[in-house]
């Protein structure tokens, strides 16, 4: 099963060019649950961005500050920092994501009208990233 789920990650990561929503989703849950069956507790520590964004998909709202991600780390010249999030993923599966802007627009779709509340409200609007004081 483990080497089903990261097979179809694994391509999906690579070779696609385009992402469907309901992809993003299955690659950030299934991917969050095999890195918590591979480091136990310390996954959390080892793939901050996996959890954060797999939370934030997981949920309509986000209302507690993850323990290892700052606002600034999060938000960087106000856009969202989700290549972090890719970093960490092409380190699990041992591979280069070529298509980062395809994964950006469609995570920021899934995201889109789900508030999280660390420090400012973020929100994700028409694929661009709106902070509120």
């Amino acid at each position: 099963m483990k080497k089903d789920i990261e097979a179809k990650i694994k391509n999906l990561l690579s070779i696609s060019d385009e992402f469907k929503e309901s992809e993003i989703v299955y690659i950030l849950i299934e991917s969050y649950k095999l890195v918590e069956r591979e480091y136990n507790t310390e996954f959390k520590e080892k793939f901050p961005y996996v959890v954060f964004f797999r939370n934030w998909v997981a949920h309509t709202e986000l209302d507690r500050s993850p323990k290892k991600i700052k606002y600034s780390d999060l938000i960087v010249s106000n856009e969202l920092n989700v290549g972090a999030l890719i970093s960490e993923l092409e380190k699990i599966f041992k591979i280069k994501i070529e298509s980062e802007k395809k994964f950006n627009e469609n995570l920021f779709k899934v995201l889109e009208n789900q508030p999280i509340f660390i420090e400012r409200v973020i929100i994700i609007k028409d694929e661009a990233v709106e902070i509120l004081k």
